[in-house]
């Protein structure tokens, strides 16, 4: 059965493989293995699983030295590691306070998204959106969802969930007097009496 191992040089770092045609050349190998060539493991998963635990077995163990050079190198690809992810943090931070700042430059008049479902009521569509939904964006969104309750009722169906873009501030000319711009809903099967709705 051929054999492949995965090999790293202590030394430089460069990783590689060494192939083996039959099991016994490659433990012959692994017990007297070159020194500076650390051994990883299979290069493949389809070896039986006591043949890898044999080859392991078979192993000869780092030395001091050998063992020293692997700590630098596992501590080198640690500290690595760490850094992409304090940068990750800092990207995340920069980008967060960025949109923050985006946010605070915008027409606090400007349109709201709401989203609204029967059992769970009325939140904001754009967790960014740092307004809180005014009372008039609030009576607006509920008459509009009231008046498609009614479109509903006759199939025994109610607004089960529904999207509002509403104005929750000044009214621009451009809005044409309605606080509601648009809106979507999706219908549903009616609760039972006894089912509260919010």
């Amino acid at each position: 059965m051929k054999l492949s191992l995965r090999v790293r040089n202590l030394q430089t770092g460069e990783l590689g493989t060494v192939d083996f045609e039959e099991e016994a050349n490659a433990t012959v190998w692994l017990r007297a293995r070159p020194r500076f060539v650390e051994v990883l493991g299979m290069a493949s998963d389809e070896v039986p699983h006591e043949t890898s635990m044999a080859l392991r077995a078979a192993m000869r163990p780092l030395d001091a030295e050998e063992a020293k050079l692997e700590a630098e190198i596992v501590a080198t690809q640690r500290a690595a590691i760490e850094k992409l992810a304090r940068d990750r943090v800092e990207r995340e931070k920069r980008e967060s306070a960025a949109q923050a700042g985006m946010a605070g430059n915008l027409d606090p008049n400007r349109a709201m998204e709401i989203s609204w479902t029967y059992d769970h009521g009325m939140v904001k569509g754009d967790a960014a959106d740092t307004r809180e939904i005014s009372e008039e964006a609030r009576a607006a969104a509920m008459a509009w969802i009231d008046e498609r309750m009614e479109w509903v009722r006759d199939r025994k169906q109610i607004v089960g969930s529904a999207k509002v873009t509403v104005y929750p501030a000044v009214l621009p000319k451009a809005a044409g007097g309605e606080r509601v711009q648009k809106g979507t809903f999706i219908p549903c099967a009616a609760p039972e009496p006894n089912e509260k709705m919010n």
